[in-house]
C-alpha cells in the first residue's frame, strides 16, 4: 500500500493500463521494429480488437510476422491465435472467481452494458457489482457514463469468453444472444434487440421483432439490419405475417428493389384477415404508394385519390406521416406543382426535425433540392443537396435513394459549370446505381436514368467526342419512346 501522505502530496504518479495501452502508431512503430509486415486495415483491426493491450499487441504481431500478408483478414485474433489465447487463460482468466468468470462470459455477447443488463444475462442480481470490482481492482472492464453505469469490457477479454462459448457451449451463446435480445426491446432499443435476434439464430423471435419494431427501424434508416434479417427467414414465418411481408415490401422498395417489393406486396395481400389492424392498413398504403413509382401507370396514379393514402398524413406515427408527405411532393413534382411540393416538403421537415428524425430530415432535404433544381434554381437545390449529404448516413448513398438522385444533380450543375468531365463522372455513378432497378425499369427510375443518358451525351458533345454523344443521345431516345411523361426532361 502507497501511504496516504504521498499521494496527497503529489508526490504518487500510478500508471494504470490505460495509460501503458499503445496507440495505433505505436503498434506501427513496433511492427515495424520486429519486421511484421501490416496492411492498414490490419493495423487498424488490430488496435480495435486488442485496444492496445501491450501483451495481447506483441503476441498477435508475432503471429503476423509469421503469416507475413498485409492483405488477409485479421479475424478473431482471440479465437484463432493459440498463444494469445493461453496467454489470456493462464494469466487472467485463471485467476478469476467462478462468479466472475459467469458474469465476463455470459455478457460476453455485448459490447457496452449496464447493470440490469448484466444481471438479467448472468442471471442474478449482481453481475453489476462484480463488474464494477472488475473495473476497480483489474481494470478488466471500464465504467462510464452517469454513475459509472455502463460498462466496457476489455475487447480481448470479450472476444476471449465468446469464443470459449462458440466452441465449447454454442448453444449457451445463442442463449445468452436471445436473452440480450429481449432486454434490449424491452428497453426501447430496437435496433440492438433485432441485432441480438439475429445472432441467436432464432427466427421466431427474429420475426416477432421485426414486426414489431421493422417499420419503425426502416423510419430511422437501418434497412440494411432489417434485409439482412428479413434475409435468414424462411418462407414459412412470411407466409404467417402479412405484417412482416409489408415491412419486407417497404424495405426492399427503400433499396430500390420493386421487383423483390412487389411479391412481398402480394404475399402480404394473400395473407391479409379481413379485419386487418389500423398499423398494418397504413403501412400496406404506405407500401403501395411509394412503390407506384416503380410503375409504368406512375404518371397517372393519384396517392391523394385513395382514402388510405390520405389518412396516413394524420397517422400517429411520425414516420409514417413524414413518408406519406414525400410521396405527396414526388406526385406534385410530376404535375409541375412546385409551390404544392415545397409545402409538403417542408411541412415533412418540419414534423422530421421535431421528432429528431435525422434519416428522415436528410430524405427531406434531398426532396427540397431536386425540387428547387427541376425549377432551375440550382443554387438552392445545391444548398438542400449538402444538407442531405450531411444527414443521410453513408449507406443510404451506396444502398439506398439518395447517390443517383444526388449524381444527377451533381452532373446537372457540372454540366451548367461547363465541367463536362464532372458531369460525365457524375452522370456515370447515377447510371450506375440505377443498374439495380434492371433493363426494363419503369417510372421514376426510368426517367431519371433517360435525364442522365442526356446529360451523358451533353457531356461528350462538350468533350468534342461526337461519337459517343450521338450514341448516347439515341440510347436516351430509344428509351423516351416507352416513357409516358417527360417531366424530367422539361
Amino acid at each position: 500500500m502507497i501511504p496516504g501522505p504521498y499521494r496527497l502530496g503529489g508526490r504518487i504518479v500510478e500508471l494504470r493500463s490505460k495509460d501503458l495501452a499503445f496507440t495505433l502508431e505505436d503498434i506501427n512503430v513496433l511492427a515495424a521494429k520486429t519486421t511484421t509486415l501490416m496492411g492498414k486495415h490490419q493495423l487498424r483491426e488490430l488496435f480495435r480488437q486488442t485496444a492496445g493491450w501491450p501483451a495481447c499487441v506483441v503476441l498477435a504481431l508475432r503471429s503476423l510476422r509469421e503469416a507475413a500478408d498485409p492483405d488477409a483478414p485479421l479475424g478473431d485474433i482471440a479465437a484463432s491465435n493459440r498463444q494469445l489465447g493461453d496467454y489470456l487463460d493462464q494469466q487472467i482468466v485463471r485467476t478469476l472467481s467462478d462468479e466472475e468468470r459467469l458474469v465476463l462470459s455470459s455478457t460476453s455477447v455485448c459490447r457496452e452494458l449496464v447493470a440490469a443488463q448484466a444481471n438479467a444475462l448472468a442471471g442474478h442480481r449482481s453481475a453489476g457489482r462484480i463488474l464494477t470490482g472488475l473495473a476497480d481492482d483489474r481494470e478488466l472492464v471500464e465504467s462510464a457514463g452517469s454513475g459509472r453505469k455502463v460498462f466496457l469490457v476489455r475487447p480481448m477479454i470479450r472476444a476471449f469468453f465468446r469464443a470459449k462459448l462458440l466452441r465449447m457451449e454454442p448453444d449457451e451463446l445463442l442463449s445468452y444472444n436471445r436473452i440480450a435480445a429481449l432486454w434490449h426491446e424491452r428497453a426501447g432499443e430496437p435496433e440492438a434487440a433485432l441485432s441480438h435476434a439475429i445472432d441467436s439464430t432464432d427466427n421466431g423471435l427474429i420475426g416477432e421483432i421485426l414486426e414489431r419494431h421493422g417499420a419503425t427501424l426502416l423510419g430511422s434508416g437501418e434497412f440494411l439490419q432489417v434485409r439482412r434479417a428479413l434475409a435468414v427467414l424462411p418462407d414459412t414465418v412470411f407466409a404467417a405475417s402479412p405484417k412482416l411481408c409489408v415491412v419486407a415490401a417497404l424495405a426492399h422498395v427503400e433499396s430500390r428493389q420493386p421487383t423483390t417489393a412487389t411479391r412481398y406486396m402480394v404475399a402480404a395481400h394473400r395473407n391479409r384477415d379481413d379485419e386487418s389492424p389500423p398499423d398494418l392498413r397504413e403501412l400496406q398504403a404506405l407500401a403501395k404508394a411509394r412503390l407506384s413509382w416503380f410503375s409504368d401507370a406512375w404518371v397517372d396514379q393519384d396517392p391523394q385519390a385513395t382514402v388510405d393514402y390520405a389518412a396516413l398524413r394524420f397517422s400517429r406515427r411520425s414516420d409514417v406521416r413524414i413518408e406519406a408527405r414525400m410521396v405527396k411532393v414526388t406526385a406534385a413534382l410530376v404535375e409541375g406543382k412546385y409551390g404544392t411540393a415545397e409545402n409538403e416538403a417542408a411541412e415533412a421537415l418540419i414534423d422530421a426535425t421535431e421528432t429528431g428524425n435525422a434519416y428522415l430530415t436528410g430524405k427531406v432535404y434531398l426532396k427540397l433540392a431536386a425540387t428547387h433544381s427541376m425549377q432551375g434554381q440550382l443554387r438552392r437545390a445545391s444548398d438542400f443537396l449538402r444538407l442531405a449529404e450531411d444527414k443521410l448516413p453513408a449507406q443510404a448513398w451506396t444502398a439506398g435513394t439518395g447517390r443517383s438522385i444526388g449524381a444527377l444533380m451533381h452532373a446537372s450543375a457540372a454540366l451548367l459549370r461547363a465541367e463536362p468531365a464532372e458531369a460525365l463522372q457524375f452522370a456515370a455513378t447515377g447510371i450506375s446505381e440505377l443498374e439495380q432497378l434492371g433493363s426494363s425499369a419503369k417510372g421514376v427510375g426510368a426517367a431519371m436514368r433517360v435525364t442522365l443518358e442526356i446529360i451523358t451525351a451533353c457531356a461528350h458533345m462538350d468533350s468534342g467526342d461526337r461519337r459517343n454523344a450521338l450514341d448516347d443521345m439515341r440510347q436516351a431516345r430509344l428509351r423516351i419512346t416507352s416513357l409516358r411523361s417527360h417531366w424530367l426532361l422539361a
